[in-house]
């Protein structure tokens, strides 16, 4: 009897999982563009500089020998008169002791930001972005500060605004301090350093971890050392690690920490400017504060350096040693974020009459304070050591309260003034645009941007400017699995623009298709998950989603997994109906508006006699698609095509001629990765495995 009524649970739990799942999908995997480093020094996040005819170190991690490395060289794409150039130079090798190499750089090399190739016993390995050639040592600093970028989880079109917006306003490096990821996840750091990849290609990058780095040793695998320091030329630049306090053994200063920025500051006093990037702000305050490290109000520290009344009381004494290094040693500037606002501290040393700018810049993408905003920092450095702000919005203020403070430039489409870009690779090329909604800056530059590329040699390309703007695609060069455009813009305030690159003629709208949703029945007082598939081959310009009951809104949530773009809708009640409209638009501005109806069972309708109450049982549920798609030409004729469920018809006509084709049919199963079906498998596995191992203990 226990192991038939065994059998029985056994036989009823699947039959509920089942109603959850349709289809279980096979996992999609693609090789990672970015392998472990090789090398400490130089990284992707921590480039060497060097002149032509100089020479540089290498240093090989742990396990790899310098006597093993049988060839180096250099290779970057550069823009030189409009024109796009490769330029490769083998790198003698000078001496080879342990794990460091000794390379000379040849002395016609051209200037630029190179990629780094190293063979190692026949096998080569690549370092993206690591060996930065100068003219000459720079005589000022124009560099971009941004922090928080919280990649793969945070806005990715908040990023490349950033990183392309940096790129246009020419700047010389860029500074970021921290939070680089959510969770140090190896596939985060793939997102972040393809961001980087893409959009500042030609920019150095000098980063430090914060606290979300943390947890794995993705960092140093993937981006570069946690600590470091570089000299380029008069400028001495330090990246320290705050760490994660208060974690278990974990500590955000120390004895030997502090001995160690401080043997660095020694070894470069003579450097013009010192500057030091951190994750967390030395101060919780904005203005000048004029004061000495032992005379300084603690009050004004931040919570994690110290301040009364926090949970890391023990930091105050190394803030002070820190303070009495930027005195003692003219640090110049101090760069930090993590509290996801703005801050300014003009700290003025009574003790020795030296003056370091704290500079605490907001998140670039992640979620924000109620009265901030997502953006970053421009930062001109020059070598005397003075500071200015030459991008700085009208709202740029020096002292007052930091509640609701923008000194940066604006990347968040929710504030009056910002500037703003989308990204999206299609199934044969890619696309992306711009908006410019400062309200203080017209924007002009020639840029270079670097995409992986696997669609082959042949390049169409498809632009689009509103408001006055312009912009021309100067040059395009295929080299390996990489595309490189120069695209020349111009860009007045309210101005839009966008670039689409394919393969082949683009000819087709979006497509949009439900793939999944859970559960599989909408059920009548909970949320239902609907999951779409929307694709095209230059990637999605526009995506505008409703969610109505009854012709009015109604609350749902969109986020993106596994390549769907997946919306919860809220619970509907018994016998409504929800419509999804979603529209979707190109990035050579064709479009799709397509509308899906789910219904939550039948009204409960009742029949009372004077024995009985009969309930009319839910009906099965159906999905509605109605289907209206509008494309655009480059000539002078209209092309309409017309959506069945069977055929697709181009007809080119002298009018514009929408067409609506509506089908029913049952909600549709997945054909791609759906991380809940998967989910829900597991638990039917672990079930049928439990059980059975009962049954056989019986």
């Amino acid at each position: 009897m226990r192991r038939r009524t065994l059998l029985a649970t056994l036989i009823a739990t699947l039959i509920v999982l089942s109603s959850y799942i349709a289809v279980i999908p096979v996992t999609q995997t693609t090789a990672h563009p970015f392998p472990e480093l090789v090398t400490e020094d130089p990284a992707p996040t921590f480039p060497t500089s060097a002149l032509p005819g100089s020479t540089f170190q290498i240093v090989l991690k742990e396990g790899y020998s310098a006597s093993d490395v049988e060839a180096v060289r250099i290779e970057a794409v550069t823009l030189e008169g409009g024109q796009l150039a490769k330029h490769s130079y083998d790198l003698s090798i000078q001496s080879a002791s342990g794990n460091t190499l000794t390379v000379a750089v040849p002395g016609d090399a051209a200037p630029g930001l190179y990629d780094l190739y190293i063979t190692i016993s026949g096998t080569t390995h690549m370092v993206e972005k690591s060996v930065w050639i100068l003219k000459s040592m720079p005589q000022y600093l124009l560099v971009s500060h941004s922090s928080d970028h919280h990649a793969f989880i945070a806005s990715k079109e908040k990023r490349v605004a950033g990183m392309i917006l940096s790129q246009i306003l020419g700047v010389q490096m860029a500074f970021i301090t921290g939070d680089t990821t959510d969770q140090a996840g190896e596939k985060e750091y793939y997102d972040l350093l393809s961001v980087l990849e893409s959009f500042i290609p030609q920019t150095p990058v000098l980063m430090v971890p914060g606290n979300h780095d943390w947890g794995t040793d993705n960092f140093q695998k993937y981006a570069g050392p946690r600590k470091w320091y570089r000299r380029i030329g008069d400028f001495l630049i330090i990246g320290y690690d705050t760490k994660e306090p208060g974690l278990a053994g974990v500590e955000l200063a120390s004895d030997e920490e502090m001995a160690w920025l401080e043997s660095i500051l020694q070894a470069n006093s003579d450097a013009k400017v010192k500057i030091v990037l951190m994750h967390h702000p030395v101060f919780y305050y904005h203005g000048t504060i004029e004061a000495s490290y032992d005379t300084l109000d603690a009050s004004k520290l931040s919570y994690y350096w110290g301040a009364p009344g926090g949970d890391y009381p023990q930091y105050e004494k190394y803030a002070r040693q820190f303070l009495k290094m930027c005195e003692d040693y003219n640090i110049t500037l101090v760069l930090a974020g993590h509290i996801h606002r703005d801050q300014l501290v003009i700290y003025k040393s009574t003790r020795t009459g030296t003056t370091t700018y704290f500079v605490t810049t907001t998140t670039l993408a992640q979620s924000r304070a109620r009265d901030a905003y997502n953006g970053f920092q421009v930062i001109n450095i020059s070598a005397n050591g003075e500071i200015s702000f030459p991008f700085a919005p009208p709202s740029f203020r020096m002292n007052g309260s930091y509640r609701g403070l923008m000194n940066g430039l604006s990347v968040d489409p929710t504030k009056p003034t910002y500037f703003y870009a989308r990204y999206d690779v299609g199934s044969a090329g890619l696309g992306f645009s711009l908006t410019n909604n400062l309200e203080h800056l017209d924007l002009s530059n020639t840029i270079i941007l670097r995409f992986p590329w696997e669609y082959g040699d042949n390049v169409i390309y498809y632009t689009h400017t509103e408001g006055g703007a312009q912009v021309e695609v100067k040059d395009y060069l295929v080299d390996g699995n990489y595309l490189y455009l120069a695209v020349s813009l111009s860009m007045p305030r309210g101005s839009f623009l966008s670039v689409a690159v394919s393969s082949q003629e683009d000819t087709s709208p979006p497509s949009v298709q439900p793939a999944l949703t859970i559960p599989r029945t909408p059920r009548p007082g909970s949320p239902l998950t609907v999951y779409l598939d929307i694709s095209d081959e230059t990637g999605i310009a526009q995506l505008d989603i409703n969610v109505t009951v009854e012709g009015e809104a109604w609350d749902y949530t969109l986020t993106r997994s596994g390549g769907y773009y997946v919306v919860e809708i809220s619970p509907v009640p018994r016998g409504k109906a929800a419509e999804l409209t979603v529209y979707a638009k190109d990035f050579t501005g064709k479009e799709t508006l397509e509308t899906f109806t789910y219904q939550f069972g039948q009204p409960e309708t009742t029949t009372t006699t004077t024995t009985t109450t009969t309930t009319t049982p839910p009906a099965e549920t159906t999905t509605t698609t109605t289907t209206t798609t509008t494309t655009t030409t480059t000539t002078t004729t209209t092309t309409t095509t017309t959506t069945t469920t069977t055929t697709t018809t181009t007809t080119p006509t002298e009018t514009t001629t929408t067409t609506t084709t509506t089908t029913t049919t049952t909600t549709t199963t997945p054909t791609e990765e759906g991380v809940p079906t998967a989910l829900l498998a597991l638990v039917v596995v672990v079930v049928v495995i439990v059980a059975l191992a009962a049954l056989r203990r019986r």
